[in-house]
């Protein structure tokens, strides 16, 4: 709305507006084979497989935005068997696969007085403009793997060894915020046209990120039967993984170190790359119906890409940010301009623009054990019963490395909710200003690098993260017999970690931790911790008419019914009050202030309490009976993260498919799939029958999408639509997918 008074002020009505995004997508699918038999020892085997995909692109608003995106990839192996001996096989393989994405600009829109149109987002209205905020960006890799596997049997003993191999070719182009992200918490001053007080932020810099890597991987497995119902398994492998090739480019950032400080330079590879693992399995008794299995091994993951990409020197990319400044004309001034002068920093100068790091290579590393067993009865019953656990260490989690905290225990300003005398506010020392002002200059920098020029801010993915995971499941199972199977299986698990999510994929998990130089806040329980699992299949061959003549077969027999039900405990998030609370300078926001013997279904906002002198020293909760606060300005969000559930999963998906026999050599068949058949509105904050993130290429939810400012808007306090799932969330409402195949 208008200043108040303002002459000709209208009042404008604001709310949210439900709509119905297009969401459709082409497939194209190819598969091809080759088989050949040598001799009796040699044989050649051939595949290709081609998957095109074209996905439409509803990140940005409005629809004129939206596009298809395209995603092509290709794979060919040829594989050559050879027998020395019957003891004695040797397996070699050759492979290549390529994928090509692209994540163009829809529209061709232009903004007045911009030269490209940016991102803009006003959160009072939960309203986002503009493309997809990650686009232009595209990445071709091109993946060339020889793998050589030797397997001899010896006596009791069935040895494996190898060699696996690959070399990666992988151009890509991303630069974040390459257009301008303008982000107002207010429509007043976007209308005003003042500098954005959220983020007013843009990237400089079209570079060319290469993630040419190769992995040099050798093993060696020993199966050995110790006795007829006894099997041990030893196994070790060992890998070698080079670094990125453009992670090298920070060697150009080197004037700028500080030895003991921080050093830009090469990254170095990790050479202690061995995993071990032992493995036993044990069938009790002569039955063979029971057996008992255990393991333990460490594996070693690969980092994704993008983390090599956001973090490039200053000589390369660097991120002009006047987020806050008092200037107004901003958009008619240009906003920030492509051609903004940065000239190659060296020595101080290229600290006091330095906003990224790489640290030496650190694999994240995964201790990995299990103990299950199994029993079959009743001739096709099996009931199994197991336990795994899961220790992640050196997980890549973004932080801040300059950047510490203004406020803290001892100059916080208290949260009251219950009104104070006015003497009590005259009794407290700290002052929101005082507070404002330290953030203003060096408070929220760490001393040593603000002795050292290092003024802006150094993100860096640094290899702290660490989770845990614990899983119970239980599962009994029929064996497909007289036409019928069924599997049904209950899993309890828990997931703890502190860095879940280390890129800006999602708003309702924090991508950063509150305070960069203390991570044991962060530890809680994980956006991918979904306690309880409940999963019941079936397949059903319906068994009359098949032995009918042609007509009554082919018309009233050969049908099949599979349906699926699936229950899963609802996703945990994490409320934020989309304020920097703690005044570090950083643009993610904080968490919140938790009122204990508050009503968890409430969130309220705090308003300022002033001294005598008209210094803010205090808020007041404006719900006392709220549970959950809005930290504002000044304050210590003591909330934990992930202390809301969306709703649970609890779903059935049905699947019917009908045979028709033509000849003894052509076979049709029919299916219609439905997916939440009976349609139940499903708000989980992600689709119900897959694991991937929700919208265009897994980022819907992501900051800056008209998607996650609604997201964002259910788990802020004080928000009209706090804890309200259904409007911020999609029912993932029913689908029907409808087959038809041609055998012969």
């Amino acid at each position: 709305m208008f200043a108040p008074g303002a002459s000709g002020a209208i009042s404008v009505p604001v709310g949210a507006i439900g709509s119905s995004l297009p969401a459709f997508a082409n497939y194209e699918y190819a598969v091809g084979s080759i088989d050949y038999n040598i001799s009796d020892r040699d044989s050649l085997r051939g595949r290709f497989v081609l998957n095109r995909t074209g996905v439409i692109d509803t990140a940005g608003f409005p629809s004129v935005f939206f596009g298809v995106l395209p995603a092509n990839s290709y794979l060919a192996t040829l594989s050559e068997y050879h027998t020395f001996t019957p003891t004695l096989i040797n397996e070699f393989r050759l492979g290549y696969n390529r994928l090509n994405a692209t994540s163009p600009l829809f529209g061709g829109q232009s903004f007045p007085g911009l030269d490209a149109f940016p991102n803009i987002d006003v959160y009072e209205l939960n309203a986002a403009y503009g493309p997809n905020p990650n686009a232009p960006q595209y990445t071709v890799q091109n993946l060339y793997q020889l793998t050589d596997n030797l397997t001899w049997t010896k006596g009791t003993h069935s040895l494996k060894f190898g060699f696996d191999g690959w070399s990666a070719i992988s151009p890509s182009s991303f630069t974040q915020r390459s257009r301008g992200d303008y982000e107002w918490s207010y429509l007043s001053d976007y209308l005003y046209d003042n500098t954005p007080d959220f983020l007013a932020q843009r990237g400089l810099g079209n570079v060319t990120y290469y993630q040419n890597q190769q992995l040099f991987g050798f093993y060696g497995n020993d199966s050995w039967k110790v006795r007829p119902n006894l099997t041990v398994n030893l196994g070790l492998r060992y890998e070698y993984l080079t670094v990125p090739l453009s992670e090298n480019t920070q060697d150009l950032n080197a004037s700028a170190s500080v030895p003991g400080l921080i050093e830009f330079k090469s990254p170095t590879t990790q050479k202690t790359d061995f995993m071990p693992r032992v493995g036993i399995a044990y069938s009790p008794g002569t039955s063979g119906k029971t057996s008992i299995r255990a393991g333990f091994g460490i594996t070693y993951d690969i980092l994704y890409d993008n983390l090599g990409t956001l973090s490039l020197p200053p000589q390369l990319s660097t991120t002009v940010d006047v987020t806050g400044s008092p200037a107004t004309g901003f958009l008619a001034g240009g906003g920030i301009p492509a051609n903004t002068a940065v000239a190659p920093p060296e020595g101080a100068a290229a600290r006091a623009v330095t906003s990224g790091f790489i640290p030496n290579q650190q694999r994240p590393e995964a201790y990995n054990w299990n103990f299950g067993i199994q029993h079959q009865f009743g001739g096709n019953y099996i009931f199994e019963t197991r336990y795994l656990g899961t220790r992640g260490l050196f997980l890549p989690i973004q932080l801040q490395l300059n950047r510490q905290p203004v406020v803290n225990a001892s100059n916080a300003l208290p949260v009251f909710f219950t009104a104070p005398t006015q003497a009590t506010l005259n009794s407290l020392t700290s002052t929101l200003a005082n507070l404002q002002t330290l953030s203003a200059g060096t408070g929220s920098l760490v001393p040593g690098y603000a002795d050292s020029g290092f003024d802006s801010t150094i993100t860096a993915f640094m290899p702290q993260g660490n989770s845990i995971y614990h899983g119970w499941s239980n599962e009994l199972s029929r064996r497909f017999s007289n036409g019928l199977q069924f599997r049904g299986s209950y899993t309890w698990s828990h997931n703890i970690d502190d860095s879940t999510d280390a890129l800006n994929s999602t708003t309702l998990a924090p991508r950063r931790p509150q305070d960069s130089q203390d991570l044991r806040p962060e530890r809680a329980s994980s956006l991918l911790d979904y306690r309880n699992r409940i999963v019941m299949e079936m397949i059903y061959d319906v068994p009359y008419f098949k032995n009918s003549n042609w007509w009554l077969k082919n018309l009233a027999g050969n049908w099949e019914i599979a349906p699926v039900y699936t229950y899963q405990s609802g996703q945990h998030v994490t409320p934020q009050s989309t304020v920097d609370s703690n005044l570090n300078h950083d643009t993610a926001p904080d968490r919140v202030i938790i009122n204990p013997s508050g009503n968890r279904s409430l969130g309220t906002t705090a308003t300022p309490l002033t001294n005598s002198a008209g210094d803010t020293v205090a808020y007041l909760a404006a719900n006392p009976d709220a549970m959950f606060v809005m930290a504002p300005e000044g304050t210590i969000a003591d909330g934990g993260r992930s202390l809301l559930n969306l709703n649970p999963i609890d779903d059935i998906d049905l699947t019917v498919a009908k045979r028709f026999t033509i000849t003894e050599r052509f076979r049709l068949e029919f299916s219609a799939r439905a997916f939440n058949i009976f349609n139940h509105p499903q708000y989980v904050g992600g689709y119900v029958n897959d694991v991937h993130p929700f919208g265009p290429g897994g980022g819907g939810y992501a900051q800056g999408t008209s998607l996650g400012d609604l997201a964002r808007s259910t788990i802020t306090p004080g928000s009209s639509i706090f804890e309200q799932w259904s409007q911020g969330f999609s029912s993932n409402p029913r689908q029907l997918t409808l087959a038809l195949k041609l055998i012969f």
